[in-house]
């Protein structure tokens, strides 16, 4: 069947700010960024925005201030959290 005219533009819609899919990929982008330590500028950079549009046209990339003011540290506070976790589940060691 032929798709109708509605189901291409909403293709073409971007994600919604609380949809989990915009959410995950943000983290994705925030996960890319600090992993292989990359400057923040690659955001912004030609290449990267092409693409992340070829193969998520729907995705607004992050801008450096979001990932350096609200990303980033929420990913360090997760992975404090994480880490506090799972120390505070492992027995003590006395030598």
């Amino acid at each position: 069947t032929m798709p109708t005219i509605n189901s291409m533009f909403a293709k073409q819609e971007k994600y919604q700010p609380e949809s989990t899919r915009l959410k995950e990929l943000t983290k994705v982008v925030g996960y890319f960024v600090t992993k292989d330590m990359m400057p923040l500028n690659v955001v912004t950079g030609k290449g990267f925005c092409h693409l992340v549009k070829k193969l998520e046209p729907r995705f607004n990339i992050p801008s450096r201030k979001t990932l350096t003011e609200k990303i980033i540290p929420t990913m360090y506070i997760d992975l404090k959290q994480s880490h506090i976790i799972h120390l505070s589940r492992k027995p003590l060691m006395w030598h």
